[in-house]
């Protein structure tokens, strides 16, 4: 408690101190702050806590939180741009981070950044939106390299009609998975997107791709991961399977202006494997869909978005592959040597009608006996992984879509449920709608407003025995559907009279199946930008 209170009277001190600063800081940009938090329950209001950079904790009933931030950027030589920076944050009086610390630049066209920094290349508006699906501001800033062109770039001998921008990264999830799987796993995120140029409206289309591989006990090969191939290195399934643990995500949009509004319209494919790739075969039937418009000034309505989220298909219910009882293991396809020799042994009773069978014709078979007219190649369950427990999470928050629920958080909302723990995130498959606005009240009042509803259907992981099966789990939670409702509404004054000086209050509601709360932040910041 002594210490805490320390802390956030140096807080308090250093802003009220940093006023008469304020003329003296060519490129530099300060910022502190401090926050108190009340939550009717455990686990906090949706929005006050997610796509904030990890700033606030999900779980708690109250909590005071205090953070302060040193930037600075300039151009030392030419065609070299820089900025670096460094942000600390204490959590509940308990813990502290190491928030932020970075460098960053271009030289010429190439992008760079090393760190840990609250920077990502493809987010779309996190504050309205539910976040990107892979790659948002949910969780704290992870260690990282990336390198790459992170702004449309005019493609050579196109007369700039077309442009491309793109960059891989590698880092680092160094934090406490001892519960959730394999320590210090490795990060590799890249992207390529291409769009037309020199026009009002310009489509565009992109391929994000996220893998998870490496860690304790696990050879880290990364030219198999970087291609998503298989790995004698590292062996076993992941001798013929993609080697670690992969996400990926189709992008494609459209931005244009409509009078004083500048539009962004996205409709993005997740998929964990080649079954939900291929969006050509109609296999994938999930989707992110959504409209975003913003015009400049000090409107009422100066921001708008609508958005679509369905999750809940996920290559469908079939098993991952037809399923071989006698070497008990699934049956790659192409890895039968002789169709009628595989049916006297393990389908006596079929052996007239499959005389002249082909393998596809045996997989009919199989679909239609045994995984109840499904295809195969089902159940790809997002976001989770056999091998990485804890899949895309980081300190213990997802660091892609918020909208997935981990078992951390079921363990609050559900805790006489009885987990199979075979996944981190008990609930990927959601259908959601999600609406916001911000705009100005005042000259220096802002408000945001966010509803989001969602149904959620849980994890196949959680619904089954095993991958395999189609023996239901007993007192499965989301055996039927759980509606739930996530509101904020938020306003930020920043009185005329002093420029650097936010006060920003939020109140949060979120209601339905899963849980209640009600809860609210107050926020006093100091902002030099």
């Amino acid at each position: 408690m002594y210490l805490r209170s320390c802390f956030l009277t140096f807080v308090c001190s250093l802003m009220l101190g940093l006023d008469g600063f304020a003329q003296q800081t060519a490129g530099l940009q300060i910022e502190a702050s401090t926050s108190a938090l009340l939550s009717s329950d455990e686990i906090r209001p949706l929005w006050l806590v997610a796509n904030q950079w990890g700033r606030q904790a999900q779980f708690g009933q109250s909590g005071a939180t205090a953070y302060g931030k040193a930037a600075w950027q300039g151009s030392p030589l030419a065609h070299l741009s820089l900025q670096a920076g460094v942000a600390g944050l204490y959590h509940n009086g308990e813990k502290g981070y190491l928030h932020e610390a970075y460098v960053a630049g271009r030289y010429r066209f190439i992008d760079f950044s090393a760190g840990k920094m609250a920077f990502l290349p493809n987010t779309i508006n996190d504050s309205l939106t539910t976040g990107m699906y892979l790659g948002s501001s949910n969780a704290m800033p992870i260690p990282r390299l990336w390198l790459g062109i992170f702004d449309y770039t005019p493609l050579p001998f196109t007369n700039g009609w077309v442009e491309v921008r793109g960059a891989a990264s590698h880092g680092w999830l160094d934090d406490d998975r001892t519960e959730r799987g394999h320590q210090s796993v490795l990060l590799h995120e890249k992207f390529a997107y291409i769009r037309l140029g020199k026009t009002k409206v310009q489509p565009y289309v992109g391929l994000v791709h996220s893998a998870l591989y490496g860690g304790e006990g696990i050879p880290a090969d990364f030219w198999a991961t970087f291609f998503g191939s298989g790995s004698e290195e590292v062996g076993g399934g992941e001798a013929t399977n993609a080697a670690g643990a992969h996400m990926g995500l189709w992008h494609t949009g459209v931005t244009f202006s409509w009078g004083e509004w500048s539009n962004h319209v996205y409709f993005q494919v997740p998929f964990a494997d080649g079954s939900g790739m291929y969006v050509n075969w109609g296999r994938n039937k999930d989707f992110i869909t959504g409209w975003v418009l913003q015009r400049p000034g000090k409107q009422l309505f100066s921001s708008l978005a609508i958005e679509l989220i369905r999750t809940d298909w996920q290559s469908g219910p079939g098993t991952p592959d037809p399923y071989d009882p006698v070497a008990q293991e699934g049956i790659w396809p192409g890895t039968i040597p002789n169709v009628q020799d595989f049916v006297a042994q393990r389908l006596p009773d079929m052996v007239d009608q499959a005389a002249n069978w082909s393998e596809d014709d045996l997989y009919r078979y199989l679909r239609d006996r045994w995984n109840g007219g499904h295809f195969f190649g089902g159940r790809d369950d997002n976001m989770n992984n056999g091998m990485y427990y804890a899949g895309w999470t980081w300190q213990g928050m997802s660091f892609g879509t918020p909208m997935y629920h981990t078992a951390d958080m079921a363990a609050r909302f559900a805790p006489q449920w009885r987990l199979n723990n075979s996944v981190y995130f008990i609930n990927t498959r959601v259908r959601a709608i999600n609406l916001a606005a911000s705009g100005w009240l005042m000259p220096q009042l802002r408000y945001r407003a966010k509803f989001t509803a969602s149904r959620n259907y849980g994890a196949y992981g959680e619904e089954f025995l095993n991958r395999y099966s189609w023996v239901r789990t007993d007192g499965y939670y989301f055996e039927e559907a759980k509606n739930q409702f996530y509101n904020l509404v938020e306003l930020e004054w920043m009185p005329a009279r002093f420029a650097h000086w936010h006060l920003t209050t939020s109140l949060g509601y979120d209601a339905g199946d899963l849980y209640n709360a009600f809860g609210g932040v107050v926020t006093l910041a100091w902002r030099l930008n």
